[in-house]
């Protein structure tokens, strides 16, 4: 008898599998042995596959698509019904979230992409946790603060695996705040002095002193210290305190410094003092070292009532107040005597001898003459009906 054609009783089954895992389609025909098997894959023959069973290992998404076999033996061939593989991808990120930082305030974003057999799904974690509600490709964070500050990462997940982001740190930048200010001091003159500020926000900072506003120290450390400071060091004195997000002024310190006590001394002594009978004077001191001063002046070494201030006038002066005047001064830390000054009288000038009237031809010349006499210099100065005339400053 002939042999009987094959015909197939167990088609192969189409198949979902996981990439880089492995598929296998099987096929039982029916009729005379010895049968003989091809495979094909989009009905094209695959080299070597001539067996009732196929096997791909691993599978890619290369290996995706229609495959059957053509069974065949002495009596004929039979092709199988269609088989489609179907090869599901686990995700895999492309795209990882990045690091950054930003102000206090400001928004922050984090996105990652990644591929893989849809749907793809995303949960975000923050130092670990799920962030509910966070569940697409990207996660903003609107006005941060210091609390959202730390370690962000993304699980990708779809039905045939789950892959999860490298960590991405958020750093949130404070503004300087200040929360202890300078306080204002008094110093004595020589001492040292520190002004301080306390600031709060993201460190590093730096610190710039202004004294009067103009800019004197800078340092990343807060502390202004001021060394044998002197009377012209008062002021008031500011820090402006900075860092990556921006820039705090304090309140403003003021430094009083008092001079080194001092006992009084004579800067600048009464001069001597030469005055017509009937006229004024005023003998001046000026004294040195540390103020309030108190001052007595003396006549001939008697105090004179009421003179107790930096001058001393005596009006209407006469014979009687012809001598000497010194002033005694005083302060909290001793006291001080001004070298003495003279009081003399001067004699008017007396005319000894008049000029005397003159009568001239028109164009001649002529010349009037006085003699006088006095203890000290004199100066001339002729009228004519009352009036100086120039040049005339002669005898």
């Amino acid at each position: 008898p002939g042999a009987t054609p094959p015909s197939i009783t167990t088609q192969p089954v189409s198949q979902t599998a996981t990439q880089g895992l492995s598929a296998s389609f099987n096929v039982t025909p029916a009729g005379t042995p010895p049968f003989r098997y091809q495979w094909r894959f989009q009905s094209s023959a695959l080299p070597g596959r001539t067996n009732f069973l196929l096997v791909l290992n691993p599978v890619t998404t290369a290996n995706a698509g229609n495959y059957d076999v053509i069974v065949s033996n002495a009596g004929g061939s039979v092709t199988s019904t269609v088989a489609t593989l179907t090869v599901l991808v686990p995700p895999t990120i492309t795209t990882q979230p990045v690091s950054q930082s930003v102000i206090q305030g400001q928004t922050a974003s984090f996105f990652v992409v990644a591929t893989g057999t849809p749907p793809v799904g995303y949960q975000w974690r923050f130092q670990g946790a799920n962030l509910a509600g966070q569940n697409s490709g990207s996660l903003t964070l609107n006005a941060v603060t210091a609390a959202n500050t730390g370690n962000y990462d993304v699980v990708v997940t779809n039905a045939v695996g789950t892959v999860t982001s490298q960590t991405a740190t958020l750093a949130v930048n404070v503004p300087p705040t200040i929360t202890a200010q300078p306080v204002s001091q008094t110093i004595t003159q020589g001492q040292n002095a520190t002004f301080d500020v306390a600031a709060g926000g993201t460190a590093p900072f730096t610190y710039f002193w202004r004294k009067d506003s103009t800019l004197v120290f800078a340092s990343s450390a807060s502390p202004l210290t001021l060394t044998n400071v002197q009377l012209a060091d008062g002021g008031n004195y500011s820090v402006s305190v900075s860092n990556i997000a921006g820039t705090v002024a304090s309140s403003t310190a003021l430094l009083t410094v008092v001079p080194v006590p001092q006992p009084p001394f004579i800067a600048s002594p009464p001069t001597n003092r030469a005055v017509l009978a009937g006229t004024s004077t005023t003998f001046t001191v000026v004294a040195g070292g540390s103020s309030p001063f108190q001052y007595q002046w003396y006549f001939n070494n008697t105090p004179l009532a009421g003179q107790n201030g930096q001058s001393c006038t005596i009006p209407n002066v006469q014979p009687a107040d012809v001598g000497s005047y010194f002033v005694a001064v005083t302060n909290a830390y001793g006291g001080v005597t001004s070298p003495a000054a003279t009081l003399s009288l001067v004699t008017p000038p007396v005319i000894t001898s008049s000029p005397s009237s003159r009568t001239n031809m028109t164009g001649t010349t002529t010349v009037f003459t006085v003699v006088a006499t006095s203890a000290v210099p004199m100066s001339f100065r002729w009228q004519k009906n009352g009036v100086p005339l120039a040049d005339t400053a002669r005898q």
